[in-house]
């Protein structure tokens, strides 16, 4: 099993941890005010340079990061991006020299990595109950994992209440052309925290794209 090290990211001004114990929940105040969070999720699948992918070989996930965005009920803007943490996923094929370029990771690094199957298996990623909204970056991770799981006759391991939040940027921040989320960032005056291509590093400042936009 092969874990990496949650983001070093600290929350600016943030004066309370606050517990994931349940989506919809009171915290212990006066005001009995209830918080929520959301999910956010970021995979790093295999890839090549254009014209490279070997015939019958298909993308496979290498890495599933997370992070969670938590907030009051009555004021989301007020909310706390919280780091969370990433697995590292073994693939069926190695990898190429550009992935390994692209996301850091080596076929040494995830020789002893679990496979997709047992990841899901050992429910190491974060179990969410049914009716939790969880969120990326654009769908490409909403339809990899599914694609993923549907390959191995695996349940979703998120519910299909999915927020795109590369859609919500666009319908709040217009651009004619789709934004990454380092574009994204850029456009929102935000720096980006960590490294590109790192799957919790990825998810991070997608919860923190997220939670800017709920602001506006």
């Amino acid at each position: 099993m092969v874990t990496f090290p949650p983001s070093s990211y600290t929350q600016p001004m943030e004066t309370s941890s606050i517990p994931l114990s349940a989506f919809d929940y009171e915290i212990s105040t006066s005001s009995k005010e209830q918080w929520r969070r959301i999910l956010i999720c970021d995979l790093e699948a295999t890839c090549w340079r254009p014209g490279e992918r070997p015939e019958g070989v298909e993308h496979e996930i290498i890495e599933i990061g997370w992070a969670w965005l938590e907030y009051p009920r009555l004021a989301p803007a007020s909310g706390i991006v919280t780091p969370g943490s990433s697995m590292a996923v073994k693939p069926n094929h190695p990898l190429s020299e550009y992935c390994t370029e692209l996301t850091g990771l080596d076929n040494d690094m995830l020789s002893d990595a679990l496979s997709l199957e047992g990841v899901l298996d050992m429910s190491i990623i974060p179990q969410l109950h049914r009716g939790e909204l969880w969120a990326s970056f654009g769908m490409y991770d909403y339809w990899m994992l599914r694609k993923s799981c549907e390959a191995i006759g695996a349940k979703m391991p998120f519910s299909t209440l999915h927020l795109n939040i590369k859609a919500l940027y666009h319908a709040l921040c217009g651009g004619k052309k789709p934004a990454g989320l380092f574009r994204a960032l850029i456009g929102l005056n935000m720096d980006f925290i960590g490294k590109q291509h790192t799957a919790n590093d990825d998810a991070l400042n997608a919860a923190r794209v997220l939670k800017r936009l709920l602001s506006l």
